[in-house]
């Protein structure tokens, strides 16, 4: 007789971290959801009964998509939600496997609030659970057992969960999940960014910095393109130019997973699509652009409460200075960093006409400004400016020796900020400059 599985203790123990803390719903960047659907899953697969083809043994998708036609056979009630999570499922091409199908059907359920369905059909009727499962080996077929685990998925499904249902570009292999961001693009007739599939995946291999999509680093090289107008792109085969024409004049919504993980690391899974495919420049590029050597800071900021930036330094950029040379050229500073206590505390003064970087120090028990200016740069020579978007507080602005319409050299200048408000602030401070001072000229 199978025993009460550790599987029960980590969703309680999920469930638990739930209510510890100040979240108010459970999303795909929780910490501890890939440990819920991996317990869930686990509970799942224990004592399935094999199917009749060469003793193959089935997963729990293939009677969890049954229920609907049981349920219709023997008159029993289906939930909605249900129904339609798993019609979903069955027209989704994005996942190709048993595996990928049946975890994509647990995330639409947690999502609905009705994982507990399922469950309590098998508990009101356990001559389901014995067509699925081996009574001896499974919870499913033990009637105490799935009591159990029913009332701990009813507690799971009274936690709010607002998950992207979108995001099953790697399903099939993991629980692992990348990030995932939906954009909306204004209609035009090129986006700028060229597109290879790579086994079935939509790989983003090359953006024009002029293009749309480059604005804001919004979509960049190594990105997997998993929508467009509704429409799920792995595995589908379509080609993107007819999707656009069908498409002409309207906005475009594209879903896109990202390459690189909040911490800056490329996803595993995408690396080893990469790899297997010969992408290893793309690989470089992207441990260029990504990962971010971080000097603690929190000493400098606590040490001086008199300064809220620091400038960490600049580096040449070349003969164009857009907005996606934003990132890789604070990476490239960073990456020089040794030491948080040699960076330099500065006032940041934003004019009419230009902004000032004013070095600061602490003398005769007041803050110090020194007599000529760090930097000074109108905003004109400015061309480009933006922040890190990876929840940390670095910074930065492009300048050109002279006006940027007539710049041929470009520097890029780097800070930290105390916080994001206050990074945020300048970068819209510069903004607002570009268009004071168009106005001005």
């Amino acid at each position: 007789m199978v025993q009460k599985p550790v599987f029960f203790e980590q969703v309680k123990s999920c469930i638990l971290s739930f209510h510890n803390a100040t979240d108010e719903s459970v999303t795909d960047r929780t910490p501890f959801l890939q440990n819920l659907c991996e317990a869930l899953e686990s509970v799942l697969r224990m004592g399935l009964k094999c199917g009749r083809r060469l003793m193959k043994r089935k997963d729990y998708w293939d009677w969890m998509k049954s229920i609907p036609n049981i349920c219709e056979k023997w008159k029993l009630f289906v939930h909605p939600s249900y129904l339609e999570s798993v019609n979903s499922v069955l027209k989704c091409r994005s996942v190709t496997t048993t595996q990928g199908r049946g975890r994509l059907l647990i995330r639409m359920l947690l999502h609905s609030g009705t994982l507990d369905f399922p469950f309590k059909l098998l508990l009101t009727n356990m001559h389901l659970s014995t067509a699925f499962y081996e009574e001896s080996e499974s919870v499913m077929g033990n009637d105490i057992l799935i009591q159990i685990f029913y009332s701990l998925v009813s507690e799971v499904c009274r936690i709010p969960f607002d998950l992207n249902v979108e995001n099953t570009e790697f399903l099939d292999e993991t629980w692992c999940l990348p990030i995932f961001k939906t954009f909306m693009f204004v209609p035009c007739k090129m986006l700028g960014a060229r597109v290879e599939t790579v086994d079935g995946h939509y790989l983003v291999t090359e953006v024009d910095p002029t293009g749309v999509v480059a604005e804001d680093n919004q979509i960049a090289v190594g990105d997997i393109l998993s929508t467009m107008y509704g429409c799920m792109l792995h595995n589908s085969g379509v080609f993107l130019n007819n999707l656009r024409s069908i498409h002409d004049g309207q906005p475009v919504p594209i879903g896109v997973t990202k390459a690189l993980m909040s911490d800056g690391h490329i996803y595993p899974h995408l690396r080893s699509l990469l790899e297997q495919h010969g992408y290893i420049n793309l690989i470089a590029e992207l441990e260029r652009t990504g990962h971010v050597h971080i000097v603690d800071s929190s000493d400098f900021f606590q040490q001086k409460p008199w300064c809220h930036f620091r400038y960490i330094g600049h580096c040449e950029v070349g003969s164009t200075g857009g907005v996606n040379m934003i990132n890789r050229s604070i990476v490239s500073v960073l990456s020089n960093l040794t030491n948080s206590a040699e960076q330099t505390p500065v006032h940041i003064e934003l004019g009419e006409l230009g902004v000032t970087i004013w070095q600061l120090q602490w003398k005769d028990n007041k803050v110090d400004r020194g007599e000529d200016p760090l930097l000074r740069h109108s905003y004109p020579q400015i061309s480009s400016c933006g922040r890190r978007t990876d929840g940390t507080n670095y910074f930065a602005y492009i300048a050109g020796e002279e006006s940027c319409t007539t710049a041929n050299h470009f520097t890029c200048y780097v800070f930290e900020s105390v916080n994001k408000e206050e990074a945020k602030r300048i970068i819209s401070g510069l903004s607002l400059g570009f268009d004071r001072t168009h106005w001005t000229l």
